[in-house]
């Protein structure tokens, strides 16, 4: 091994007291084994650049293309008609390193880098911490921009990295699992994106039916809870209840039925609230499926004029004193203006640009693109989802 780390680091052949410059351009190795740890082979098996896993052959039509060449028999005497001159090889050498890496693909590289630290083995819950060394990076670069030149362009672009995971295992069971993180990271810009969207669109759907109750039980002239301290626009406040810091929706509180011993009480939930854990949420008419979250408790809700009821227990409601001024009445919280359509149109386009041009890159197979597929698939659910929303924010939820 160290005959040949000689030979690929400095092209140098060294035979006893001789050494031999070699014209080295290509290095192919092939192998029924893989080095076992330990054996200090590490330092070899890393500067094979490109690794691929070749199994018995699985298409039948290859397979019977197999059976029946019988070029083995007749092997070529003539010079290949393809072959590269010294000078092309130089010049594309040139050109190659003239090749640019922009910004997106340096960004997607770091998304990859921070998959690679943990990968998740097929069909088991373990992880794996893939170590890719700084020299094996630089090389993958060139690979790159060699992938860029080869497709007649000047700068490399998202669709060459797809197959660089066939660069980046060291163990056959982590291939599968690399490539997807190598997938997950073309698309980081597109899902991003479309988080932004969805959640853009929960907080105005989230507002519009909150002030859409409002509003109706405004109409229907109830009057009794005006001196009710709003809270972040959405909640009211229940004094001397816990640690003073419980809070229920303004439309759950109005929507509750009154005190009765005949009629029997709203169901709800009482938790934690996710983003403020020192607040105390309820919510009535709550999803029983919410009682399977950590720190969630299900309790009985009244009210009268002043008073919420919790499993029977009176609390009084925080109310306006004198001289304290409301907030800003839901009403004047706005709805963003955004053109979630056209946002979301947008957003498929680019993502069906991008499969088409992994499609058309040579270095990607089949089964790469059957693997694109499976995720866009995934990602295209979303955006469906999200037109579901806007729907509903648009026309309300009939």
């Amino acid at each position: 091994q160290n005959t040949l780390l000689t030979v690929i680091n400095e092209k140098l052949f060294r035979n006893g007291d001789k050494e031999l410059r070699l014209p080295l351009k290509l290095l192919v190795a092939a192998s029924n084994e893989l080095p076992a740890q330990g054996e200090g082979l590490e330092a070899l098996w890393d500067r094979f650049l490109i690794r691929i896993l070749c199994t018995c052959v699985k298409q039948e039509e290859s397979f019977y293309k197999m059976l029946l060449d019988d070029s083995a028999d007749h092997p070529e005497t003539t010079a290949c008609e393809w072959q590269i001159s010294d000078r092309e090889y130089a010049e594309w050498q040139a050109e190659i390193r003239r090749v640019t890496l922009p910004l997106d693909v340096l960004s997607c590289i770091t998304a990859i880098r921070r998959g690679l630290i943990s990968v998740e083995m097929q069909d088991s819950d373990l992880h794996r911490n893939v170590y890719v060394s700084d020299r094996r990076w630089k090389n993958i670069v060139k690979l790159l921009k060699t992938s860029a030149f080869v497709h007649g362009r000047t700068e490399v672009s998202l669709t060459d990295l797809l197959p660089v995971y066939h660069c980046l295992w060291s163990e056959p069971d982590e291939s599968l699992a690399i490539r997807d993180i190598v997938i997950r990271a073309l698309f980081v810009p597109h899902t991003k994106q479309i988080a932004g969207i969805v959640s853009s669109l929960k907080s105005d759907l989230k507002v519009s039916h909150v002030r859409e109750a409002l509003d109706k039980a405004r109409l229907a002239g109830d009057r009794r809870d005006d001196d009710l301290l709003i809270t972040d626009h959405f909640y009211y406040q229940v004094e001397k209840h816990g640690t003073g810091n419980t809070y229920i929706f303004i439309v759950d509180y109005k929507n509750l039925k009154e005190y009765s011993a005949k009629d029997a009480p709203t169901l709800g939930v009482m938790y934690a609230d996710p983003f403020n854990p020192k607040r105390t949420i309820i919510r009535a008419f709550a999803d029983t499926g919410a009682m399977k979250e950590k720190g969630t408790e299900r309790v009985t809700l009244y009210r009268d004029d002043k008073h919420l009821y919790i499993n029977g227990v009176r609390f009084p409601m925080r109310r306006l004193q004198r001289g304290e001024e409301q907030q800003l009445w839901l009403g004047n919280l706005s709805i963003t203006d955004r053109d979630y359509e056209t946002e979301l149109d947008t957003a498929a386009a680019d993502i069906d640009r991008l499969v088409r041009d992994l499609s058309d890159n040579l270095f990607v197979s089949e089964e790469d693109k059957k693997s694109v597929a499976q995720y866009v698939s995934i990602v295209r659910k979303e955006i469906a989802w999200a037109r579901v929303d806007m729907r509903k924010l648009r026309y309300g939820d009939e």
